[in-house]
């Protein structure tokens, strides 16, 4: 994926993805970004105009970056990263033949690229060499997520004056090789820090502290790369609940890359929680249904803010409270899917506790998506008219009002016509932000 931290594509039903032959197939199912390439001619044919083509693909997977050049059969792949302005070599490899035959392999990067807390935008960069002497570059750039949520704490809600708690530190990013500073106590006196390291490799860290024979909070301040992560520990009674409100980042592989901008923009403001769900719809259940989450998802975190980004993998058959079977785009499912919208809307609601920013889907390349995106999109606007604990994110119009590839000279949507670039989710995180900080009373996006 160009610039997101999406692990697995929208996976659209039989009959929607394009003819795009066997290897794209394959890299459009792992849900990797293809970026642009240009080919220059051998030596010994003439000049001509360089070509461009989508073959550098990206998939951003947990701890770690994937790529996949797609080159001709036998071509030798060079892999680059840009570091200030730089390029390191990552390793080479040969692209290998489809199992379907055809003109062109696919060569993955030799080496696993960690994530990393010091550089969360990647830029990345493949040379082939083809058997007939032509070169062919091609670039591509992802977003990775910062160190802010990478190490959890775990450890007792509550436990008895004089005892000991049993603390954990869990990476997850399962990498290690991470120095970090805990500080335990109670405040503001009796607090101890110490420094740890996870080894690489190193999953867990686990330790043991007393809290002290006094009712009141038992403090862990969990400080990794210049990010704070505090858990409280009550002795004796109930801990205190921290200050800050919790908000809720939730969608499908459309959300992703975008969940990590407005947490690194927001974190000193709420406790934010993310959470989504690649491949899912309203309309398609891949597991659990989305109503059935978002009442788990609004018991369990209790957000003062929901943000949504849902829709893209919709357009399914849906079955109505009659066990009667709907087509997409009518109106009947238009109505079924309102009724699940508003269930989850409700849920995220908490009985007038919580705000929800439902996104609208921007326009689409995609000829098959485009009625779907429409019927969703009008659901999603009758919802907001009936609820008015819902406001609108007007990514429709934000990158509308036809489909559009590049906004002020930036491009802004991937390959696949339907998911951001980079440059596209920090256009995305700007219009929601925006509706977050305008007054309620203001018709933002309705």
């Amino acid at each position: 994926m160009l610039g997101g931290a999406r692990s697995g594509g929208c996976d659209h039903r039989a009959g929607r993805t394009r003819a795009l032959g066997a290897l794209t197939a394959v890299t459009v199912a792992l849900g990797v970004g293809l970026g642009a390439a240009t080919i220059a001619p051998a030596a010994d044919e003439p000049t001509q105009q360089p070509a461009t083509q989508s073959l550098l693909g990206i998939n951003v997977s947990r701890g770690h970056v994937q790529m996949l050049m797609l080159a001709p059969v036998d071509s030798t792949v060079t892999f680059f990263e840009e570091i200030d302005g730089a390029r390191t070599e990552l390793g080479t490899s040969t692209a290998v033949p489809p199992a379907t035959g055809g003109p062109d392999g696919a060569a993955p990067v030799p080496v696993a690229i960690p994530w990393r807390c010091d550089r969360t935008t990647r830029r990345f960069h493949a040379v082939a060499r083809t058997t007939d002497g032509r070169t062919i570059e091609a670039s591509n750039e992802a977003l990775t997520p910062s160190c802010r949520d990478r190490v959890a704490i775990v450890a007792p809600k509550q436990v008895q004056p004089g005892s000991a708690a049993t603390i954990q530190l869990k990476d997850r990013w399962q990498l290690g090789d991470l120095p970090v500073r805990v500080c335990v106590g109670r405040k503001p006196t009796g607090r101890r820090c110490t420094s740890l390291r996870f080894e690489p490799g190193q999953r867990l860290l686990s330790f043991r502290r007393n809290v002290g024979a006094g009712i009141g909070d038992f403090t862990i301040d969990l400080y990794v790369s210049g990010f704070r992560t505090q858990q409280r520990i009550g002795v004796g009674r109930a801990a205190t609940k921290a200050a800050r409100q919790g908000m809720l980042i939730t969608g499908d592989s459309m959300m992703q890359g975008i969940d990590a901008l407005l947490a690194d923009r927001l974190e000193k403001d709420y406790r934010i929680i993310r959470q989504t769900r690649p491949g899912t719809g309203i309309s398609k259940d891949l597991g659990k249904k989305w109503t059935v989450l978002a009442r788990e998802q609004a018991a369990r975190h209790k957000p003062a803010v929901t943000v949504v980004l849902l829709g893209g993998n919709d357009g399914f058959p849906m079955k109505n409270e009659s066990g009667v079977e709907i087509k997409c785009c009518s109106e009947a499912w238009r109505q079924e899917y309102l009724r699940r919208l508003e269930e989850m809307a409700t849920a995220y609601a908490r009985n007038g506790r919580g705000t929800v920013l439902w996104s609208l889907l921007p326009p689409t390349r995609r000829e098959d998506l485009t009625a779907p995106i429409s019927a969703v999109n009008d659901a999603i606007r009758r919802l907001a008219a009936r609820m008015p604990a819902v406001r609108l994110v007007p990514l429709d119009k934000v990158f509308g009002p036809g489909y559009r590839d590049t906004i002020d000279g930036e491009k802004v949507r991937d390959p696949d016509g339907l998911h951001f670039s980079l440059a596209g989710q920090r256009l995305a995180t700007q219009a929601i932000l925006s509706v977050l900080r305008t007054p309620a009373t203001t018709p933002t996006g309705r």
